[in-house]
This record gives C-alpha cells, sequence and structure tokens, in this order.
C-alpha cells in the first residue's frame, strides 16, 4: 500500500520525525486552508476551514507499513493526544474497478 501524506505550513518545512520517504510535492489537491487556530504553544496556526479560499497543498509519501503506523506517526509529529479520535484523517482510494 502506497501512504502519502498531505502538508501545508512547519509539516513541510520541519516534519520531525514524521517518516518522510520522498519529496514534497507541489501538485497536490487544492483545500481550504486559513490561519484559524492557536496551537498549544500559542501561535496562530493554520488548519482545514471549510470557509477559507482553497490553496493547493503539497504531498509526500510516508515510509511506514500500514495507516494504522502512518496515523500514529502524524498524530504524534503534531502533538495530538490520543484520546483525540478527530486529530487525524485518513482517504483510502483503490484503482479496482467497482461493481
Amino acid at each position: 500500500m502506497k501512504i502519502v501524506c498531505l502538508g501545508w505550513g512547519s509539516l513541510v518545512w520541519k516534519s520531525g520525525a514524521l517518516p518522510v520517504a520522498s519529496a514534497w510535492h507541489a501538485d497536490g489537491p487544492e483545500l481550504p486552508i486559513e490561519f484559524t487556530r492557536v496551537s498549544d504553544g500559542g501561535e496562530l496556526a493554520t488548519a482545514i476551514c471549510i470557509n477559507a479560499t482553497p490553496v493547493p497543498v503539497l504531498w509526500a509519501t510516508l515510509a511506514t507499513h500500514s495507516l494504522r503506523e502512518a496515523c500514529e506517526a502524524l498524530r504524534e509529529r503534531e502533538g495530538i493526544p490520543e484520546e483525540r479520535v478527530d486529530g487525524v484523517g485518513s482517504l483510502t482510494l483503490s484503482h479496482r474497478a467497482a461493481r
């Protein structure tokens, strides 16, 4: 399974322990990203905001063996508590023909 991570902001230029296995590619989808939250450190941070103007985001392949492992690595990188189930989302795509 090929797992990629969509990224913007500090995730791209300071990936930390996130197991990024490729360069960040600039041809990602457009998402409504805006400075809409205050991080735990007190600085203004970007997040997906339904009313924001969509902007292109980057993507990179992750060196993980499962979606669970990838989500856990991103949760740790972002400092999201384990008990917060809404902190990391995923979307699974298949190239198999629908029947």
